[in-house]
């Protein structure tokens, strides 16, 4: 099952919302993704769009945009794969 997904994100800092960029994504349902994948995730009830990185010490979920820190996937995590994000429109 494929879904489409719209979010939005600031230009600038969080507290400059003057101008936003909208971004479609296309993600493909799946419960099973491999490192590096870029998808759709539920951690600790939100849900968010990063890569998963998985190596010999540990999982987290990494942003592309260096302002937002790893976030690390733990037994205490709630966390659950929603798709694989497989296609992206940006608005120019």
């Amino acid at each position: 099952m494929l879904m489409l997904i719209l979010s939005s994100q600031s230009k600038g800092t969080h507290r400059s919302l003057t101008t936003t960029m909208a971004t479609l994504s296309l993600s493909k349902t799946s419960v099973d993704l491999n490192n590096g994948v870029i998808g759709v995730f539920n951690y600790n009830g939100d849900a968010y769009i990063k890569q998963l990185v998985i190596d010999k010490e540990q999982a987290y979920l990494h942003s592309l945009n260096p302002a937002y820190k790893d976030m690390p996937i733990t037994p205490e995590t709630d966390f659950r794969i929603i798709g694989e994000v497989v296609d992206l429109y940006r608005e120019k």
